[in-house]
């Protein structure tokens, strides 16, 4: 199949790569980064030639150990400009938008982490949860939500008593729904969420397709990223390709 960037007319929202690494306990229900402060400037260090634009978020305002895995610093190549860095107490995040293209995501995320490793005070984190994540969606059009997930060969039907019962005034304006499977290469958990939203200020079907390792099944990204992310992506692609199939493959191509 295709690249997911070959795609002239893709409906990416966003791509997320989300590590989270184990805090040390603080006080009692409470843990943090001892050394915070330090990992912030060491880090900013060793990208600031390819991310010279550090933007401290509102979230900085509110001491880290209160806001453990939330991020508070981002680092962009220049204001608003994609891709950008984000990191936080426990989490460093990779984000990118409609400019993706898959190799020079992965080639940033493992950027990212090596430098992340080498700015760490002390011991290298201990990864317990990393998620690829991809955001789409598309504008209804006249469709309902329902309609337009059969494009996506999903199929939702309700007992006919529901659809057609006599205080029902219309077809089903929103859904929301996920479903996961486990998986073994990578080890971990793949999902589809599905959900009514907008874009562009119209009504839109917003879908993701993810991936996640939590705990010891984790480890294999810090021994190695790349071929976590490499098994990852292969899921992720071919789900988003075998979504869009047929009638939407050609309308982003």
């Amino acid at each position: 199949m295709s690249q997911t960037s070959e795609l002239q007319k893709k409906p990416l929202v966003e791509a997320i790569l989300e590590v989270k690494w184990e805090l040390e306990q603080l006080t009692t229900g409470r843990v943090g980064e001892p050394k915070y402060d330090l990992l912030i400037g060491s880090f900013f260090q060793r990208i600031k030639d390819r991310f010279p634009e550090h933007i401290k978020l509102p979230l900085a305002q509110v001491p880290s150990e209160m806001v453990p895995h939330k991020v508070q610093h981002q680092f962009r190549r220049a204001p608003d400009m994609w891709p950008l860095l984000q990191l936080g107490p426990g989490i460093i995040t990779i984000n990118d938008t409609e400019a993706y293209k898959w190799q020079d995501f992965s080639a940033l995320c493992v950027y990212a982490m090596s430098a992340l490793t080498e700015a760490y005070p002390g011991q290298r984190p201990r990864i317990t949860d990393v998620l690829l994540r991809y955001i789409d969606a598309d504008s209804l059009d006249a469709l309902t939500p329902v309609e337009f997930l059969s494009k996506l060969k999903v199929h939702v039907q309700v007992p006919e008593s529901i659809s057609k019962d006599q205080v029902v005034a219309g077809a089903a304006d929103s859904v929301g729904f996920s479903i996961s499977y486990p998986v073994s290469k990578p080890q971990g958990v793949a999902a589809l969420v599905f959900n009514s939203g907008e874009r562009d200020r119209k009504p839109a079907l917003i879908w993701e397709t993810a991936v996640r390792s939590l705990g010891e099944s984790a480890h294999s990204f810090d021994r190695e990223p790349e071929g976590w992310l490499a098994d990852a992506h292969a899921i992720t692609h071919n789900w988003f390709f075998s979504l869009i199939e047929g009638e939407l493959h050609d309308k982003y191509k």
